[in-house]
């Protein structure tokens, strides 16, 4: 497109002002003086300018649009991030208070240490163990609250802190006595906590008051070891009696046995055998007696061996 030639440079100045260009190009050709004369051999290149600052505004006015929508957009998601937030936060709350009424209603306890041993958390049931309040134990270690646990409680913890504190869970009872002088079994559960790179964060674990079974199974004990001394004692006396008693009941049989041989009267023969066989028959009982006290004592050998059918009837049938 091509323009007339002004008269004078002022007169196409104005002219130029005058026409669509954009604001910013006319602001610029005018500072830097822009010599008007050869307006029409620039033509072209002043056209591109303008499409471009024109376009450049019309992005600039769809940018704006375009944020003006993200940010409602943002403000809207930001309220309901808050909000969910808000509901988060509730049910994180009331699941901890939820949590924590359970935990407290456990009888046994239930703990969390530091990596030096020193309490973190203690439920509700620690005091019922040891007579102490939660709050005055935390930071303290286990042993602040013991007057005495037993040495091979202390060496199998040891133990497993040095060799295997880092795998699996240990379990162990022992036997301690508290700050009150109470003597007490508990039975110790724990393992290590460690964090997402894998270092070692502290213990968690529980003590279970297991002093009643303990005792139960101390008591059963010495109640079995007390049966058993009582049927050794038993089993003794057996054997003397019987020794004893087979002694003079031998003789009875004996001295039966040479009376049946000897001449005697008549009617005294059927009670002569009647006295032997009540003999042999007492004698069979202390043995069966020994032979029962045999049975429980587990020391009894059985034997193959042949015997009369008849004799055994016969003798159930006298008896």
């Amino acid at each position: 497109m091509s323009i007339a030639q002004p008269d004078n440079d002022n007169n196409y100045f104005i002219r130029m002002s005058s026409t669509d260009r954009h604001r910013l190009l006319k602001r610029q050709l005018s500072k830097a003086n822009f010599n008007f004369a050869e307006q029409e051999k620039f033509e072209v290149f002043l056209n591109q300018v303008d499409q471009a600052y024109k376009g450049a505004d019309e992005d600039y006015q769809r940018l704006e649009k375009i944020l003006e929508i993200s940010s409602k957009e943002l403000y809207k998601l930001n309220q309901s991030l808050k909000s969910d937030v808000v509901q988060k936060n509730s049910e994180v709350k009331e699941t901890k208070k939820q949590l924590e009424l359970v935990i407290n209603n456990v009888q046994n306890v239930i703990f969390q240490t530091d990596t030096d041993g020193l309490y973190t958390f203690l439920n509700s049931a620690w005091e019922d163990m040891v007579g102490i309040p939660v709050k005055d134990s935390l930071g303290k270690s286990f042993a602040d609250f013991f007057n005495h646990i037993d040495s091979s409680s202390i060496a199998a913890v040891q133990d497993f802190i040095k060799n295997s504190g880092r795998i699996g869970q240990f379990t162990h009872i022992m036997q301690l006595v508290t700050l009150a002088e109470k003597h007490k079994w508990i039975e110790v559960t724990f393992q290590y906590t460690f964090d997402e790179d894998g270092n070692a964060t502290g213990t968690i674990g529980s003590f279970v008051d297991v002093t009643t079974i303990k005792e139960t199974e101390i008591a059963l004990q010495i109640a079995k070891e007390t049966a058993e001394a009582a049927n050794e004692s038993k089993s003794h006396f057996l054997n003397i009696m019987s020794h004893e008693i087979r002694t003079p009941l031998n003789s009875i049989i004996g001295l039966t046995n040479i009376m049946i041989l000897e001449e005697h009267m008549q009617e005294q023969s059927e009670n002569l055998h009647a006295l032997k066989f009540s003999g042999e028959h007492l004698l069979h009982l202390i043995n069966d007696i020994l032979d029962f006290n045999k049975i429980m004592a587990g020391k009894v050998n059985l034997e193959e061996k042949e015997f009369s059918i008849e004799s055994v009837l016969d003798g159930l049938r006298r008896n």
